[in-house]
């Protein structure tokens, strides 16, 4: 098994305190073809969805239960 570290603050991640996101960009992206491999652990991942929601027009979070 592969340790994963965060990528923000370098916290070795457990298995219930992380997020993981794989992305490969497409063509016409200034990042043609190139990968984002991103692991953050849960206070980190906190702190990125606060900035992001002040940034985005519409709310990035949708309410379940």
């Amino acid at each position: 098994m592969t340790t994963r570290i965060c990528n923000k603050c370098g916290k070795v991640l457990s298995s219930y305190d992380d997020f993981k996101l794989n992305y490969r960009f497409g063509y016409g992206s200034k990042n043609d073809n190139d990968e984002i491999d991103l692991d953050l652990c849960n206070e980190c991942l906190d702190k990125l969805i606060g900035w992001l929601r002040q940034q985005c027009k519409h709310d990035i979070i949708v309410q379940n239960g």
